[in-house]
């Protein structure tokens, strides 16, 4: 692979010139293809680290095009129209590693396109969660609340709830992150609705990781898909998500992320009178 360059797909030569340009002022490498086929054959010639695509191209076929981007070791940035929502929506679940309206991409483009182009560790696929990943997110929420809150989990009460999200998108949306066919982490997204903005906030939570899959930028692949998925749906007006206080490490990645500290505290009442909790420390 040739580490800091990338082809960008674009039959739009001042548009083109526009990355070209910014990519050489950062010390960074951008070759311009107009069409699929010379974007392979540029690729065959000199894997790059990163592929931009401009969704609306002519002749575009991500299905056909991603397997061999994915075999160069490639991350793949799609950008189109912020109006052509399913055209977005397609390259998400194609599979493209980020997703972007076009003005979103010009406005990411001086500060991210290093990052963009920095070699992959891993060959990573982010993708909505299935029905056979349910026995994954079993576990991993049960690893979850054991390592960060030190509480043992009841396994048929969280299989029930796991079975319920994916049986029913109103209730949350599990996002997956896949190496070599094994589901190594995961993200859910659950809603919010605001009156007083009439919007819906996503919340980010059951984040996890698995312990060897970890420092390899997979939150940050599964943040910025759902981030991204956040972006392009005019119903979705912010993203949030809660933070044990002493967790030091996970506020500074949040940070990094863009996220900034709200005004509020976390109260609540659990459970409620009457009811038994299904939770038990594991303390001691």
């Amino acid at each position: 692979m040739s580490a800091n360059h990338a082809i960008v797909l674009c039959d739009d030569l001042i548009f083109a010139s526009k990355i070209t340009t910014t990519a050489r002022a950062l010390g960074l490498s951008v070759a311009v293809a107009k069409t699929p086929e010379t974007l392979l054959r540029q690729a065959a010639e000199r894997s790059p680290s990163c592929v931009l695509l401009d969704l609306q191209n002519p002749g575009l076929d991500l299905l056909a095009l991603l397997p061999h981007l994915r075999a160069y070791g490639s991350r793949v940035i799609g950008y189109g129209s912020h109006v052509d929502v399913e055209t977005l929506k397609a390259a998400r679940l194609a599979g493209c590693d980020r997703v972007l309206p076009r003005s979103q991409f010009v406005k990411e483009l001086e500060s991210k396109l290093a990052e963009w182009l920095a070699p992959m560790d891993i060959n990573a696929i982010i993708r909505p969660a299935k029905l056979t990943d349910a026995d994954a997110l079993v576990h991993y929420n049960m690893a979850i609340a054991l390592e960060t809150e030190h509480i043992v989990l009841d396994k048929p009460t969280v299989t029930a709830g796991v079975a319920a999200v994916l049986a029913d998108p109103s209730k949350g949306l599990y996002t997956v992150a896949e190496i070599a066919g094994e589901m190594v982490g995961q993200l859910m997204v659950t809603f919010e609705y605001s009156d007083w903005r009439n919007g819906y906030f996503w919340w980010v939570q059951s984040v996890y990781v698995r312990p060897d899959a970890r420092r390899r930028g997979l939150f940050r692949a599964l943040f910025n898909h759902v981030r991204d998925a956040a972006i392009v749906n005019p119903e979705v007006i912010g993203l949030r998500l809660y933070v044990e206080r002493e967790n030091g490490r996970a506020q500074q990645t949040y940070a990094s992320l863009g996220m900034t500290e709200e005004p509020y505290n976390l109260y609540g009442i659990y459970p409620l009178p009457g009811r038994a909790t299904t939770l038990r420390s594991n303390t001691g």
